[in-house]
């Protein structure tokens, strides 16, 4: 394939990502003619982003003009001059379109992009011929960001990724408050957290809280049950009923019998709701009582807090996991653990903040790791996998909806490495001592993992990265709100609790209003600060 580049001043990101795909590409200056472009025989002509104002380069209109039997394809300036080449005309923006996050729908698909854009001109809509059309408009403000002529290949879109490698966010249309099995929501059951204990605390009844008043802000008749009447969700204002109850499966199924409710919020209660959530699923309760589970469902959850799927599915999709193995008694973790050489880690399934976990650098401290772990995890299982101790460990806070999109909300970096458990480490966000090319390859697969996991709502991905090799792995995988969810939330600004609940009723990201600035929650927060958590040890309260 052979590219015209005409160049108005062109990025050279641009240049780089069509030898990438095998183009060669022949780069002609801005006052090239029609017949110096077409001498060279081109398969497509490109003409590039640029400054100044479009409606002055009357040399170029001309020049596009005689292009006419080879594709043609605008980026920003080039996609303005397009315009004016076939009869229409641009307008000066008042502030211009600058930076990341601006959020484009192509028209044709439902799908929103997010993109960075450096530009303070746009096309008039309505000044276009009729044989072309608008394919992309921007969300924020409605104005155009790609065109194509009906008949002819010519093609202009405003975005560009130039030198940087901004993230792309992809939505599909999606009816509001449609569940999954495609009933409409009335009435949600909200299962807290219960008290405060060590790994779980204030953060849990934050993040119930924003998910009460994101219910309530879209009609919905809000039950909550909690077993700790000393949080902000249990206030009377919070939801319609409030149950101030054990957390246990048999009082949830008899508020579920007598409240009938069509959906089950279980991941705003940290582990305790999630693995209450879990246990109704599989005793039938919910599906004999028609209850939905809504947001990220039980099979997913599975697979995320499951470490035999969780590590095969990692396997499946060739992301690096510790070598390990899913073992439910000693002899095969001891077994294991000789063949790989010790320290090992053991960590249980279903259980909070590694509860039940532990490094074992001998056959004597994995036996007493083992025996409180197999009785904690809701599985009897427990992962034993070759220690990374010392590596550095860092987390990705994704937002996902249900048809399957995905955001970075916030990175963040553990102070102390591996073997500090993440709840009490020092964190940093956002990440301070990745490079860009590091930070990409662990935000890439943040993405792929929760893709394949099928989480609906707020998930945290947490790495293990050797700085030295470059080499990584995956620790796990939070299906939920977390400890780290709400930091990210604090850190950026970003509420990612309604979000997630909004999700979980079926909205899509771009639907969803950011309700300070109005604008679309389809977006990635870009931190010119850094927020540092501490951890804090308040012994009057244990």
């Amino acid at each position: 394939m052979k590219v015209v580049l005409v160049d108005y001043g062109v990025k050279k990101g641009i240049v780089d990502e069509l030898v990438a795909r095998d183009a060669e590409v022949i780069v002609l200056p801005a006052h090239a003619s029609a017949e110096q472009i077409k001498s060279h025989e081109p398969s497509g002509i490109l003409l590039s982003n640029g400054p100044g104002d479009p409606s002055i380069l009357t040399h170029a209109h001309r020049t596009i003009r005689e292009l006419d039997g080879c594709p043609i394809f605008g980026i920003c300036l080039g996609h303005q001059l397009l315009a004016h080449a076939f009869g229409g005309s641009t307008y000066k923006l008042k502030f211009g379109h600058r930076g990341s996050n601006h959020p484009v729908l192509d028209k044709q698909t439902g799908r929103v992009a997010i993109t960075t854009q450096n530009h303070g001109f746009a096309v008039d809509t309505e000044s276009l011929p009729d044989d072309f059309e608008v394919t992309h408009t921007n969300l924020n403000d409605g104005t155009v960001e790609g065109m194509r002529h009906r008949d002819r290949g010519i093609l202009g879109t405003v975005p560009s990724r130039g030198e940087s490698r901004a993230a792309r966010l992809e939505i599909h249309v999606r009816q509001v408050h449609e569940a999954d099995g495609g009933m409409q929501m009335k009435k949600v059951l909200v299962i807290g957290s219960g008290p405060i204990v060590i790994g779980q605390s204030a953060e849990f009844d934050y993040s119930g809280a924003q998910a009460c008043r994101a219910l309530r802000e879209e009609g919905m008749e809000i039950v909550l049950v909690n077993s700790n009447p000393a949080t902000i969700q249990t206030d009377s204002e919070m939801a319609d009923r409030i149950y101030i109850e054990p957390l246990t499966a048999d009082v949830l199924e008899s508020i579920i019998e007598k409240e009938k409710p069509d959906g089950l919020l279980a991941t705003v209660g940290g582990q305790t709701g999630l693995n209450l959530a879990m246990q109704l699923h599989k005793n039938g309760v919910l599906e004999r009582h028609g209850v939905s589970f809504m947001g990220t469902d039980a099979d997913a959850i599975e697979t995320a807090e499951s470490r035999e799927r969780f590590n095969a599915l990692m396997r499946e999709l060739g992301i690096p996991i510790l070598p390990g193995e899913v073992v439910k008694d000693f002899e095969s973790a001891k077994a294991f653990a000789e063949r790989i050489g010790y320290p090992v880690i053991a960590r249980p399934s279903f259980t909070l903040g590694g509860t039940g976990g532990g490094t074992a650098k001998d056959e004597g401290q994995l036996k007493d790791i083992l025996e409180l772990g197999f009785g904690l995890s809701a599985t009897g299982e427990v992962l034993v996998e070759k220690s990374g101790i010392g590596w550095g460990e860092f987390e990705y806070e994704v937002i996902r909806d249900a048809d399957g999109n995905s955001a970075i909300i916030c990175n963040m970096e553990n102070f102390d490495p591996m073997g500090i458990h993440t709840g009490e480490s020092i964190v940093a966000a956002p990440v301070q001592t990745l490079s860009d090319r590091d930070n990409q390859m662990l935000r890439d697969a943040a993405i792929r993992i929760v893709d394949a996991i099928g989480v609906k709502g707020s998930c945290n991905v947490q790495f293990a990265l050797n700085q030295e090799t470059g080499e990584y792995t995956v620790i796990e995988v939070n299906p939920r709100l977390s400890r780290s969810s709400a930091l990210a939330s604090k850190a950026t600004g970003y509420p990612i609790a309604r979000v997630a609940t909004k999700i979980a009723l079926g909205m899509k990201l771009h639907e969803i209003k950011n309700a300070i600035t109005g604008t679309s929650a389809a977006f990635e927060p870009a931190l010119d600060y850094v927020v540092v958590k501490m951890p804090r040890w308040p012994f009057d309260k244990f």
